[in-house]
C-alpha cells in the first residue's frame, strides 16, 4: 500500500498490493520508441538524489550531440520536438538507465535484461557493454542518423501470428516486431503496408496504424546503416555483466552483442521481443520489471510484469508500488536503502490487535528547514545568481537547476548532523580530600609496576591488594572488595572480567589513551581498552566503575584526582587526568563547512585494504573520480573475491588503471611486497576487517587476536611502510563500536579504538591522517545497519569522508543516530556523561530497587506473580521495542520473538538494574519464555522467604472480608455473592458447621458461617 499522506494511505487500504512469492527470477525489460511523454522522469527527479545524479550524468553526456539539452525538451512543452527520433530515442534512454540506477541502488537485481528495440541499447548500457561516454554517442548517432532519412513508410500493428502474415510479406514490406502470439508489427512502404494490412482487414484481423516519421526495421533504415556501423567501430566493447537477450535471435546473446555488425542488424532486423521473453520464462524468470514511461510492455507479460511508471499518476507513488509488487512476488528489496532512517514495525497479525503508529496532531506551527528557509528567502530576495540560473530563463528550463540546488543542500545538511567528535569538558575541582574506604584490588600484569597509584589509594584511606590475574584464580584470594583497579591489556582484561567474582566496579586505567590536552602524545595500544571498556559499561552496568587516563607521572595532585574519580565524587565514568586537572569525554557535534564546494583531490596511485568488499567498492569508485590515476585493491581473496569483475569493470570505464591483489596485511611480509610494488603511492585506504560478535564472557584470547590482528596490525604495518612515502591521505576505516561501545563487539571495539589512537599518535609525529569511525552503511559487508542504528546511503557517507579530507581532520565519528531512540536504549540502566551533550531528554529513573522490593513483600502470592510478570514483560517489550508490555506473549520462547545473545545481554542489564540481583547473560535461556523467567525473578527477589500459599489464602480472604462489610445479604448484589460462596465451599467440601446443610442454607445462615469460619463480620 503506498501514499503520500495519512488519508491517502486510508484510502489505499481497499487496494492495498497482495499477491504470494512465485520464485524464480526476475527480468528488467527496457521499453521502447513509441512510449516516450512529456514530463517523465521529473516526479523522479525532484524525489530521489540517486535518479536526478543519474539523468544529469546521462543527459550531459547526450547533450554533447543534440542542439538543444535533453531535460529542455523532455520536460518541456513541446510534444512534437520530442517526437522527433533523436530526442525520442536519446529521453528513452536517458529514463531508462536512470529508472535502472535508482531500482538497483534499492537492492534489486535483475537476472536478465531484455529490451525492446532502443530499449536494448539501455540493457547492454547498465550491462557495461559500453561505457556511459559510449553509449551515449551511439544512442546520439542512430537517432540522428534515423531522423535524417527521407519521411515516409508506414507502420502497422496487426493481431495476427508472424506465421499468418509472413505468406502475404511483398519485397516492401517487413515484420519490425513480433511482441506476442498474435501481436505483429509491419513497417515498409507505405502503398505496400497498406495493402497487406487491408487483406488481414478484410479476414476481420484487427488492424492498428502507428503514428511515426519513418518505417523502423524495415528496408527504409539502409541509407543509415553503413555511417551507423562507422560510429559503432568506434567504441569500446564489453562482454555484459549482466544477461542480456538479444532482439535479434529472441535469445540469450553471446558474444556477437561485442561486435558493430550485430548492432548494425539490430537496426534492420526484426524485434522478437515474444521470443525473448519465451526464453525468459523458460530460464526461470517468474517476474518482469518494466522501465520506461508506462506499461506498454508490462501488457504483454500475462500478469507478471510491474512497470515502474505510468502515466498520469504520481512516479513516486507509481515506484513504490512496483516495489511493493516485487516484493510480494518474492524478489529481495533493501527497504533500508528505499527509506534512509526509518524503521521497520510489526503489523497486526489478526485483524484486531490495533496499535496507533500514527503522530498526534500538534496545534504547534510546522517548522521550516533550514534549506527551504534558505531556499525561499533566495526566492524572495531574487536572488537567482546562488541558484545558477539566469532571470530570464523558462521556468521549466529552471526547475532543475532548482531541484538540484535543494537536493545538493538537503544532503549536505544530513551529513552536517552525521558529524561527531570526542570533546572534554572540564571537571570542577574541590578543596576537600578524597577518600576511599575499603579494600581495593589493584590489578597488574607480572612485574607490578603500579606502586605510584598504589601510594595514591593508600594515601586516600584505602587498604589495596596488588594482585594479578593468576593470583585471582583462587578462591580464597579475593575478600569483600569496595573496587577494584586494573592496569591490564585489552586481552588481560577481558579474562580479568570473567574471572572476578565480586559485584565491586571494576575501574580500567590507562597512561597516555586519549588526547585529551596539548602536548598528549597517544598510545594506540592503551586507547584500544577505552573501546573495550566502553562495551563492558554496556555489558556489565552493574560492575563497571569507568576508564580513567593518567599522565606518564603520577604526581599528588593527580593521585588526589584519580582517587576523587574512583570514589565516584565526580560522576564521570570517561576521565582523563592530567597536572592541570582533569575532564570528562563528552561526544559533541561538528559544525558544519561554511563552504562545502571544495573537492577533496587525488593523484597518483592509491592502495585500498579491503577493497574488494563493499566498503571498499565505493571507496574505489569515489577515488577513481577524485583524480586518482592507479587503484590497487587488496583482500585475502583477490581476484576469487565475490563481484569484483564487476567492480573492476566499472573503475575502468572512467580511465584509471586498476589492480586486484590478493594479500594479507596482517602479514608485514605480505604487506610489505605489497607496498614496495605501488609505485607514486600517495593514498592509502584501510578499510579491512573482521567481525567476530559475542558477548565479553565468550571471547576467548584467539577470537580477540583475530579481529585485533586484520584490523591493527594490518593499519601497523601500513602505517611503519608508508613513512617514507609522500601521501596525501592516510584514512583508517573505524567503528563507532569503538567510540560509543556496542554490546556484543567488545573486541571490535577495542581494535577500533587502535586505530583512532594510531591517527592521533601519526598526527602528533607529522603525518598526515583520518580515522572515521563509522556508523552503519546501508549496504552489505562490516559497515552494513543493524538494529541499534539506522543505515547511511554509501553516496553520502563517501560526501562525509571527502569533507573530512578537506577539513584536514584527524578522528570524526559519522553515524546516523536517533539520539531519542537510541539514547533512552543506551541509557536505560546506567547515565552516560559521555552523550550528556546530546541527550536533551533524560530516561525516566527506574523505581528504586527497595521499594519495588518492598511493594513485593507486602502483596499477596497472587499479586506478587502478576507485579513481576508485568516487571518482566516491561523490559521485554523495551528490548524489542513494542509501545506496550501488553504485546508480550508470556507464554512465547525469547527466540520465538527475536532475541539472541546482545539482546539478552540487555534484557538481563534491565532485570538486574530494576530487582538488585545479578543474572548471568544465560538467563534467557536457562528460562526461556517470560512467563519462567519470571518465576525466576520472583524466585529470586524473595530468596530465603517462605512463600507461604495459607497465609496468601487468608491474605485473600480477608480482603473479601473489607468488602463483604459493606454489603447486606438482601441486596441483590449480595444474593448473588452468597451464591457464589455457596458453590466454592461446596466444591471445597467444607462441611464444618454440622448444623447448616449448605445446600438449603440461607443468606443469613451463610454469612454467619462466614463470620464462625474466617472471622468475617
Amino acid at each position: 500500500m503506498v501514499g503520500v499522506d495519512r488519508d491517502e494511505l486510508l484510502g489505499g487500504l481497499g487496494s492495498v498490493v497482495v499477491g504470494a512469492a512465485v520464485g524464480g527470477g526476475l527480468g528488467v525489460v527496457f521499453a521502447g520508441q513509441g512510449s516516450q511523454r512529456l514530463g517523465m522522469g521529473r516526479g523522479l527527479y525532484e524525489a530521489y538524489p540517486v535518479f536526478a545524479g543519474a539523468w544529469d550524468e546521462v543527459c550531459g553526456e547526450l547533450d554533447r550531440y543534440l542542439e538543444r539539452p535533453l531535460g529542455e525538451v523532455v520536460w518541456g512543452d513541446d510534444a512534437g520536438l520530442l517526437g522527433g527520433t533523436a530526442y525520442t530515442q536519446a529521453g528513452l534512454f536517458a529514463l531508462e538507465v536512470s529508472l535502472y540506477r535508482l531500482v538497483v541502488s534499492w537492492g534489486v537485481k535483475p537476472d536478465y535484461l531484455l529490451g525492446h528495440s532502443i530499449g536494448e541499447l539501455a540493457a547492454a548500457c547498465v550491462a557495461g557493454v559500453w561505457s556511459l561516454e559510449d553509449a551515449a554517442r551511439v544512442v546520439a548517432a542512430r537517432g540522428r542518423l534515423m531522423q535524417a532519412l527521407p519521411s515516409g513508410g508506414a507502420m502497422v500493428s496487426v493481431a495476427v501470428s508472424e506465421g499468418e502474415v509472413r505468406p502475404l510479406l511483398t519485397g516492401g514490406v517487413a515484420v519490425a516486431a513480433v511482441n506476442g502470439p498474435e501481436s505483429v508489427v509491419l513497417s515498409g512502404d507505405a502503398d505496400e503496408v497498406a495493402e497487406v494490412a487491408g487483406v488481414l482487414a478484410g479476414r476481420g484481423v484487427r488492424t492498428r496504424w502507428l503514428r511515426v516519421s519513418h518505417a523502423f526495421h524495415s528496408s527504409c533504415m539502409d541509407g543509415m546503416l553503413a555511417e551507423f556501423g562507422e560510429v559503432l567501430r568506434g567504441v569500446e566493447f564489453r562482454a555484459p555483466s549482466v544477461p542480456v537477450v538479444s532482439n535479434v535471435s529472441g535469445v540469450v546473446a553471446g558474444e556477437e552483442v561485442c561486435s558493430p555488425e550485430y548492432w548494425v542488424r539490430h537496426v534492420r532486423e526484426t524485434v522478437r521481443f515474444a521470443d525473448g521473453l519465451e526464453t525468459l520464462r523458460g530460464l526461470g524468470v517468474g517476474s518482469f520489471l518494466e522501465l520506461g514511461p508506462d506499461g506498454t510492455l508490462t501488457a504483454l507479460a500475462d500478469g507478471d510484469g510491474l512497470p515502474v511508471l505510468r502515466p498520469d499518476r504520481p512516479e513516486p507513488l507509481t515506484a513504490m508500488a512496483a516495489l511493493g509488487g516485487l516484493y510480494v512476488r518474492g524478489v529481495e528489496v533493501d527497504w533500508a536503502a528505499v527509506f534512509p532512517g526509518a524503521r521497520q514495525v510489526e503489523l497486526p497479525t489478526y485483524a484486531f490487535q490495533r496499535e496507533r503508529f500514527w503522530l498526534e496532531p500538534t496545534s504547534d506551527q510546522p517548522v521550516t528547514s533550514a534549506v527551504d528557509a534558505a531556499f525561499w528567502d533566495a526566492v524572495e530576495r531574487e536572488d537567482f545568481g546562488s541558484f545558477g540560473i539566469d532571470a530570464e530563463q523558462s521556468l521549466s528550463a529552471a526547475l532543475p537547476a532548482l531541484a538540484a540546488w535543494r537536493r545538493v543542500r538537503q544532503e549536505q545538511s544530513v551529513i552536517d548532523g552525521w558529524r561527531y567528535r570526542l570533546g572534554w569538558a572540564s571537571i570542577p575541582g574541590v578543596f576537600e580530600e578524597s577518600v576511599l574506604t575499603g579494600t581495593w584490588l589493584l590489578v597488574t600484569e607480572p612485574g607490578g609496576g603500579a606502586d605510584d597509584l598504589m601510594g595514591a589509594m593508600r594515601a586516600a584511606g584505602a587498604e589495596v591488594r596488588m594482585v594479578t590475574v593468576a593470583e585471582l584464580a583462587a578462591p580464597e584470594t579475593v575478600p569483600a572488595l569496595a573496587g577494584v583497579v586494573s592496569l591490564l591489556p585489552v586481552e588481560e582484561t577481558v579474562l580479568l572480567l570473567r574471572t572476578l567474582r565480586t559485584v565491586a566496579p571494576l575501574w580500567c586505567v590507562t597512561r597516555g589513551a586519549v588526547s585529551a590536552a596539548d602536548g598528549d602524545v597517544v598510545d594506540p595500544d592503551q586507547a584500544g581498552l577505552w573501546g573495550l571498556g566502553r562495551v563492558i559499561g554496556l555489558e556489565h552496568p552493574d560492575r563497571w566503575g569507568g576508564l580513567i587516563d593518567l599522565p606518564p607521572v603520577v604526581d599528588e595532585g593527580v593521585g588526589a584526582w584519580l582517587c576523587r574519580v574512583l570514589s565516584g565524587g565526580t560522576g564521570e565514568d570517561q576521565v582523563a587526568v592530567r597536572a592541570a586537572g582533569a575532564w570528562g569525554a563528552r561526544l559533541l557535534r561538528v559544525a558544519g563547512a561554511a563552504d562545502t564546494s571544495a573537492e577533496w583531490r587525488g593523484r597518483g596511485a592509491a592502495l585500498v585494504t579491503g577493497g574488494t568488499g563493499a566498503l571498499g567498492g565505493h571507496v574505489a569508485r569515489w577515488l577513481a573520480g577524485a583524480g586518482v590515476e592507479r587503484i590497487v585493491l587488496a583482500s585475502r581473496r583477490g581476484a576469487e573475491a565475490p563481484g569484483v569483475a564487476e567492480l573492476v569493470a566499472g573503475l575502468e570505464v572512467s580511465g584509471v588503471v586498476v589492480s586486484v591483489v590478493g594479500c594479507d596485511v596482517a602479514d608485514r611480509g605480505e604487506a610489505a611486497a605489497l607496498v614496495e610494488g605501488i609505485a607514486d603511492l600517495r593514498v592509502v585506504v584501510h578499510a579491512a576487517g573482521v567481525l567476530d560478535d559475542g558477548v565479553l564472557e565468550s571471547l576467548t584470547s584467539e577470537r580477540i587476536r583475530e579481529v585485533m590482528r586484520v584490523k591493527v596490525a594490518g593499519a601497523r604495518h601500513l602505517d611503519e611502510l608508508t613513512r617514507g612515502r609522500d601521501l596525501d591521505a592516510f584514512v583508517l576505516f573505524s567503528s563507532a563500536a569503538g567510540t560509543l561501545g556496542n554490546a556484543g563487539q567488545g573486541s571490535y571495539a577495542a581494535a577500533n579504538a587502535v586505530l583512532d589512537g594510531l591517527a592521533q599518535r601519526r598526527r602528533a609525529e607529522g603525518l598526515v591522517a583520518t580515522s572515521v569511525a563509522w556508523g552503519a552503511w546501508a549496504d552489505s559487508g562490516m559497515g552494513a545497519a543493524q538494529r541499534q542504528l539506522p543505515g547511511m546511503p554509501p553516496e553520502l557517507a563517501i560526501a562525509a569522508l571527502q569533507q573530512s579530507l578537506v577539513a584536514d581532520e584527524t578522528t570524526m565519528m559519522i553515524a546516523d543516530v536517533e539520539w531519542s531512540s537510541f539514547g533512552s536504549r543506551y541509557t536505560a540502566v546506567r547515565p552516560s556523561p559521555l552523550l550528556s551533550e546530546l541527550l536533551t531528554i533524560a530516561t525516566p529513573p527506574m523505581e528504586p530497587v527497595e521499594e519495588f522490593a518492598t511493594r513485593l513483600r507486602g502483596m499477596s502470592r497472587i499479586e506478587r506473580d502478576r507485579a513481576v510478570l508485568e516487571l518482566v514483560r516491561t523490559h521485554v517489550a523495551a528490548v524489542l521495542g513494542h509501545a506496550k508490555p501488553s504485546s508480550v506473549d508470556p507464554s512465547k520462547t525469547f527466540q520465538e520473538v527475536g532475541f539472541d545473545s546482545l539482546t539478552a545481554v540487555e534484557l538481563r542489564n534491565r532485570l538486574a538494574t530494576a530487582t538488585g540481583v545479578p543474572f548471568p547473560a544465560s538467563v534467557i535461556f536457562d528460562y526461556p519464555t517470560t512467563a519462567a523467567l519470571a518465576d525466576h525473578v520472583r524466585a529470586q527477589l524473595l530468596q530465603g522467604e517462605t512463600e507461604d500459599d495459607t497465609t496468601s489464602v487468608l491474605d485473600e480472604l480477608n480482603r473479601l472480608e473489607a468488602v463483604l462489610s459493606d454489603l447486606s445479604p438482601s441486596d441483590v448484589a449480595g444474593a448473588e455473592v452468597a451464591a457464589k460462596i455457596k458453590s466454592l465451599l461446596s466444591h471445597w467440601g467444607a462441611t464444618t458447621d454440622r448444623d447448616i446443610e449448605l445446600d438449603s442454607a440461607t443468606d443469613e445462615e451463610m454469612f454467619d458461617l462466614l463470620g464462625k469460619e474466617f472471622g468475617i463480620s
